[in-house]
């Protein structure tokens, strides 16, 4: 019975350690943007935190929907597509259409260079 027990509990914490991992890899992910976005244009910390809050629903929204459609790319990619309108749509209120015009050629260009 205790062997029982104990194997339980080391699935509940082993559970419990991979949620968290997703959890911080979506938080990890959205503070580097945030931090590069922060560098890039130039903004002060109160900037930082909504766009960090932003970044975080962001990619906490996209786990989501990689664990829901993860089978079915096609469909995947319409959910992707529209949240990240709609993420681009809220970024655009928070920092401005002229910080988006700075932001989007560094992206692109940084996405060049990985390929």
């Amino acid at each position: 019975m205790k062997q029982l027990i104990l194997l339980v509990s080391m699935l509940a914490i082993s559970f419990g350690s991979a949620m968290g991992i997703k959890k911080d890899n979506s938080a990890r992910k959205a503070e580097k943007v945030s931090k590069e976005m922060q560098v890039v244009l130039g903004f002060n910390d109160e900037m930082y935190q909504k766009v960090y809050a932003l970044n975080l629903e962001r990619f906490t929204e996209e786990s989501k929907l990689k664990e829901t459609y993860g089978e079915d790319i096609e469909v995947l990619k319409a959910a992707r597509k529209t949240m990240i309108k709609s993420y681009y749509k809220k970024l655009t209120e928070a920092v401005g259409a002229e910080e988006i015009k700075k932001w989007r050629p560094h992206q692109k260009a940084k996405m060049k260079n990985k390929a």
